[in-house]
């Protein structure tokens, strides 16, 4: 039964996400269409076809190995605190010496013409599938790899964006939660209230219906949405932890709620992420930083949308024992 109701789902995030739309006139329902079209398609080859979890587990395990090689270059220059089997994570440390690797190896793949070639082969695939302009495809299909960077020390220019606007963003946030505690604190006192008032405690309650029609049981889903507001404020990172500790806790009790809640909280639509998306843009063009700090609120709002639509994906596919999860 929370199957159809993951399926349902699907649709409660589209009608939200029309709504919140600037214009509605224009909306390619095509590109619509297609989009959760393939989302379905990829959703059902993952969970209910055993080689297709087994290829993109592959596939994960791939990436990982491309990518650990940055960590010999962090460790040699930072030592320990490279390392988050001795420290603990250190985003500083663990995770943006991974940017400027990456920055180098995709700057090597321009430069033999591999990127290109890869790049105008999704343009292709979006643009016949879903009739958008060629520019908008390219854009779309370069995306996939968040920017085109030109060697280490572009990579260097990203991070030192993505630094000062975590700073920012992250201290701004501290602010307010420490507004609303002050705020909250007199109203629980006048009221007879016992309330959360600061941002992840807010979210909660916006997040709770959506965790309703992701399908996660009514149990848990208090619990569900306290994690995904929690990725919102505090990043992913944070939000796993507690994600795992609840689970070692029973607070969640419903594997299926636990699985959802795992596919609602991979992505990056979080508050620092913006940071990283303002400040890594406008690192590589300074020239539009106003019109791209405009969208930053607006591309939070519509990433999260898609981190709910996975999980109503997931909740609309998922067999009693998903491969994945399990880890068999």
């Amino acid at each position: 039964m929370y199957n159809f109701v993951s399926l349902g789902g699907i649709f409660v995030i589209l009608c939200v996400a029309y709504a919140l739309s600037c214009n509605r006139r224009n909306m390619n329902w095509r590109l619509v269409a297609w989009g959760v079209g393939l989302q379905m398609l990829f959703a059902l080859i993952i969970f209910r076809v055993p080689v297709g979890a087994t290829i993109l587990l592959k596939a994960g395990d791939l990436v990982t190995a491309m990518l650990a090689p940055a960590q010999k270059g962090a460790q040699f220059l930072f030592g320990p605190l490279a390392s988050p089997d001795s420290m603990g994570f250190i985003i500083a440390f663990q995770v943006l010496p991974t940017i400027i690797f990456f920055s180098a190896l995709v700057s090597i793949l321009y430069y033999f013409g591999i990127m290109q070639i890869v790049i105008r082969g999704f343009a292709r695939v979006f643009s016949r599938l879903m009739r958008i302009s060629g520019a908008e495809s390219l854009c779309a299909a370069s995306n996939i790899f968040e920017a085109v960077i030109n060697g280490a020390n572009s990579g260097l220019r990203l991070i030192g964006g993505i630094i000062a606007l975590l700073v920012a963003v992250l201290g701004l946030v501290g602010l307010i939660d420490l507004l609303l505690g002050a705020v909250g604190v007199r109203i629980n006192n006048l009221c007879g209230i016992s309330m959360d008032w600061s941002l992840t405690g807010l979210l909660s309650l916006i997040f709770y219906p959506f965790s309703l029609v992701a399908g996660v049981h009514p149990t848990d889903a208090a619990a569900v949405a306290h994690v995904i507001a929690q990725r919102t404020v505090e990043t992913e990172f944070v939000a796993y932890m507690s994600l795992g500790r609840m689970l070692a806790d029973g607070t969640i009790i419903h594997p299926r709620s636990a699985i959802i809640a795992s596919y609602a909280l991979c992505g990056f639509a979080h508050f620092a992420s913006v940071g990283i998306f303002v400040g890594g843009v406008s690192a590589l063009v300074p020239e539009r930083i106003r019109d791209i700090s405009r969208l930053g609120l607006r591309a939070l709002v519509a990433a999260t949308l898609a981190c709910l639509m996975t999980a109503c994906m997931a909740g609309a596919f998922l067999p009693d024992n998903p491969l994945l999860f399990s880890g068999q």
